[in-house]
C-alpha cells in the first residue's frame, strides 16, 4: 500500500505541529551557533571534530591531523580540558597522556 502524501496536503494539525517543531529547531540551532562561535575557536573546533571521529586519540595523532606541533597540540588540549570540552587520560599501553 502506497500512502505518499505531499507536504502541501498535510492535515492542519500535523502541519502546525511540523511548523512549530521546525521553528523550535531553528531557534535552538541559532542559539547554539552563537554560543559556540563565541567560545570555540576554529582550531578548537577542528580538534573536537577530530577527537569525535577517532574517539580515543593521542596527542601525536591529533597534532598530525591538525598539522600542529606537539607542544601546540598539548596546550590546545590543556585549554579544551580547562573548559570541560575534553578529558585527558593516561594511555594504559604507553603511559602517555
Amino acid at each position: 500500500m502506497n500512502d505518499h502524501r505531499e507536504l502541501g496536503h498535510l492535515d492542519p494539525a500535523t502541519g502546525a505541529a511540523v511548523e512549530n517543531a521546525a521553528a523550535a529547531l531553528v531557534a535552538v540551532w541559532a542559539s547554539s551557533r552563537q554560543t559556540a562561535a563565541t567560545k570555540v575557536s576554529s582550531i578548537q573546533m577542528q580538534a573536537l571534530l577530530t577527537i569525535e571521529r577517532h574517539q580515543e586519540v593521542n596527542l601525536a595523532r591529533l597534532g598530525e591531523a591538525l598539522g600542529a606541533l606537539p607542544s601546540s597540540t598539548s596546550r590546545l588540549c590543556d585549554r579544551l580540558e580547562a573548559t570541560g570540552w575534553v578529558r585527558r587520560s593516561v594511555s594504559p599501553t604507553t603511559g602517555a597522556s
